[in-house]
């Protein structure tokens, strides 16, 4: 499958956003996987060798929780 890299941009407008980056391109989280209503993409940890991500999300009362994602 390649080599990825996770991580988070800073775009000039403040926002932070987890990103990969494969295949010679980098790509918001937010744009590659479905996010559960409540949760928000906090941070990405981890990708493994099938391209399966670690991250981090946040809910509605701030709580943070750990998921494996599959990105598109």
């Amino acid at each position: 499958t390649g080599t990825a890299v996770v991580g988070q941009s800073y775009p000039a407008d403040g926002s932070v956003s987890p990103v990969v980056y494969r295949s010679g391109k980098l790509e918001r989280l937010v744009d590659l996987v479905e996010v559960p209503e409540g949760l928000a993409l906090e941070n990405a940890l981890d990708v493994n060798d099938a391209g399966q991500i670690l991250i981090l999300l946040r809910d509605d009362r701030a709580a943070t929780i750990t998921a494996i994602l599959t990105p598109r």
